[in-house]
């Protein structure tokens, strides 16, 4: 049996183009054929994209254009497979089509070719889908536990995350936590320490489950429900019933955003919630708490992390060298640990000093109007050399 698991992404890369072999210079480019666009496609950071796709070029095997692409205002770098490369693609795609994969399917164990595997799925997994799941599963894939092909995802309450520095040792234990039967993972840390920054980010690396982000804060137990019953209904499968379950049917992962000085009765809710999750459940929940959550706002105990119901996550503020990076450094080394005692390598007052938001940092710090204008003096102050 072949092993998927060896494909290079250089090799994923040509693979993935070979759908792409219709595009002509003279018209617009779609997206996926960007670097961003590449990024996503196959989950790649763009650093990553830039260098295979360079290497690429270099091979012969990708054109590079500078073109319109659609809805980009401007021209950008575009990539296509050249006929050198699209033999390449073809001979990947023929080799791999036939290699045969443990998978299970109505509760079987069975051996299929990918191509089979495309049959049995009714076209919803091709060729890179197969190796993408192969390499997240343990060896065996199980087609009766697939998530929806177009997820719903209701996100529109949670931040909006351009970049994220010195996190993924963090997103990579979330991504361990997600892969495990633990069904609750709370992120907590201190304000500004950027646990909603980080969930959100994870989020973008979940393709195949519905997504719901439920801002708790100033809110009450019937208007959180209220949105829950919203979702289901976006899912568009039976309203009428116990949400828990058709939650946990429809393989959710919902995010309970900033828990911290709740209602009482979503105390409660949760609490509820908790007790009736399951080591094994379909239904993956996130929570962002802040750190020194009062007693009575607790919705979980020991108990629940001793039985393996839970998995709490502490995220601590950032050290200089991501502080710098937010800033646009190399500081000036005194500068920067100024700003760093003041900040307290908060993630949120670096990227508010970064934009010059005096505003924003008066409400989110206890700072006078002297000292943030010190920071914005401190940020500018450059290494020499």
């Amino acid at each position: 049996m072949t092993n998927t698991t060896s494909i290079t992404y250089r090799e994923k890369l040509l693979i993935y183009l070979k759908d792409y072999i219709d595009c002509k210079e003279g018209v617009f480019f779609p997206k996926e054929v960007t670097q961003k666009g590449i990024a996503n496609g196959l989950d790649m950071s763009r650093t990553h994209v830039s260098r295979v796709v360079q290497g690429l070029v270099d091979e012969g095997l990708l054109k590079e254009h500078l073109a319109n692409v659609k809805d980009s205002e401007r021209k950008l770098k575009t990539y296509t497979l050249t006929v050198k490369g699209i033999r390449a693609a073809e001979g990947l795609i023929s080799h791999l089509e036939d290699t045969k994969i443990n998978v299970v399917k109505d509760g079987e164990n069975r051996v299929l070719s990918i191509t089979d595997i495309k049959d049995e799925s009714n076209g919803k997994i091709g060729l890179l889908k197969a190796i993408d799941l192969m390499e997240s599963s343990k060896g065996i894939l199980d087609l009766d536990a697939l998530g929806p092909e177009d997820p719903i995802k209701m996100l529109e309450e949670g931040p909006e995350v351009e970049s994220l520095y010195g996190r993924g040792q963090l997103l990579g234990k979330i991504d361990d936590w997600f892969r495990s039967e633990v069904p609750t993972m709370v992120l907590f840390g201190g304000r500004g320490a950027g646990t909603s920054s980080i969930a959100r980010r994870f989020l973008d690396s979940v393709k195949d489950r519905h997504l719901l982000w439920v801002r708790t804060k100033d809110r009450y137990r019937e208007d959180i429900m209220g949105r829950l019953k919203d979702f289901i209904e976006n899912i568009d499968c039976c309203e009428d019933g116990d949400l828990l379950e058709l939650l946990r049917e429809q393989r959710a992962l919902v995010v309970f955003d900033d828990y911290h000085n709740v209602k009482d009765d979503l105390v409660d809710m949760m609490s509820g919630l908790v007790d009736r999750l399951r080591n094994d459940d379909n239904l993956k929940i996130i929570v962002t708490a802040r750190e020194g959550t009062p007693v009575y706002e607790r919705f979980y105990h020991m108990e629940h992390i001793d039985k393996g119901k839970i998995n709490e996550l502490k995220i601590d503020t950032l050290g200089e060298e991501e502080a710098e990076k937010i800033l646009g450094g190399p500081l000036d080394p005194e500068a920067l640990k100024r700003i760093m005692l003041m900040t307290k390598g908060s993630p949120l007052l670096l990227n508010l000093l970064k934009e010059e938001d005096i505003e924003g940092m008066n409400e989110a710090c206890p700072l006078t109007k002297g000292q943030i204008y010190l920071l914005m003096y401190l940020k500018d102050q450059k290494a020499e050399g």
